[in-house]
């Protein structure tokens, strides 16, 4: 039987570890997408179509005024800038999973504390002045 102390501590870790479990599955999501998506600019590299045009897109907006649509941007892709822009978009899903891992934790760190100063109230941090060096380190 678990003592109802170390409960307290493993309710915040049972809650973290459900939640970076999902982060994990996130990541082999993106880990797949992007194995995919490379192996079919790898296929298009080998049949020598490297300086070719993969696709071509216009942002267009309604022009109330002259009644027809205006191209505010135009952006052509070759496999290069694809393969760039598939490495770019990569990077910042996995920077974003990173940030979502940091905070997860942080917030088990303050449930944590949270905990202990229940347990024991000597593990609470007094306020104190930052110039002054802590007693007994």
């Amino acid at each position: 039987m678990i003592t109802p102390n170390v409960e307290l501590f493993l309710n915040p870790f049972t809650s973290i570890s459900n939640q970076l479990t999902e982060i994990k599955f996130l990541k082999n999501e993106i880990d797949q997408t992007m194995k995919n998506k490379q192996s079919k600019l790898l296929e298009l590299v080998e049949a020598n179509l490297n300086n070719k045009f993969l696709s071509a897109t216009s942002f267009t907006c309604y022009n109330p005024y002259t009644n027809k649509a205006t191209i505010l941007g135009h952006k052509e892709e070759t496999i290069a800038t694809r393969m760039s822009t598939l490495n770019n978009y990569y990077n910042k899903q996995c920077l974003w999973l990173l940030v979502e891992s940091y905070e997860l934790f942080d917030k088990y760190l303050k449930n944590l504390y949270d905990e202990l100063i229940i347990v024991d109230d000597s593990f609470k941090i007094q306020k104190r002045n930052s110039k002054e060096p802590f007693e007994g380190v």
